[in-house]
């Protein structure tokens, strides 16, 4: 009888049924999404396109280029082997050409400054699973003096963040 009491003990004070304590269990399941973006960041925030003008040359030499400084792009991926390759919405004018370059953020590799077109050119290779914020661009363009006298014209810089 001793026995079947403390038996009784044993199963009312370890048997959850009988336990005054109440638990559950809750399963999760967690995913982290492909991210991948690419930003500019203008000087002007009114949305005005830069200005890129060619004016001086020394007698005998060509123009010299015009550079843009003080631009910046942020990146994010959390993919491996992306790159940021660009192009232009038209070619430019004969006698002209403008380049541009990126600075890599941590880990990727830049391919320098680079002749925009109509065709896709990579500039940022080898970008993985990394994020750079206010990381240096750099656009130049270059007039040739047979591309004579340019009034205002404007080109559409499309950067992309892609498989490498």
């Amino acid at each position: 009888m001793k026995i079947a009491f403390l038996l009784g003990v044993f199963i009312a004070f370890f048997s959850p049924g009988f336990s005054d304590d109440m638990s559950m269990d809750q399963a999760l399941l967690f995913i982290v999404d492909p991210i991948n973006g690419i930003e500019l960041e203008t000087m002007d925030c009114q949305g005005a396109p830069l200005l890129l003008r060619v004016s001086e040359a020394l007698p005998g030499c060509e123009p010299y280029p015009a550079c843009s400084y003080g631009l910046t792009y942020n990146v994010t991926t959390n993919e491996l082997n992306k790159k940021i390759s660009a192009f232009l919405d038209q070619d430019m004018a004969e006698g002209c050409a403008l380049f541009l370059e990126l600075t890599p953020p941590t880990g990727a590799r830049t391919l320098g400054a680079q002749p925009l077109s109509t065709i896709p050119i990579d500039l940022i290779i080898e970008l993985s699973q990394t994020a750079g914020s206010g990381l240096p661009m750099t656009y130049i363009f270059y007039a040739s003096t047979r591309a004579g006298v340019i009034p205002p014209t404007g080109r559409i810089v499309t950067l992309t963040l892609i498989d490498g």
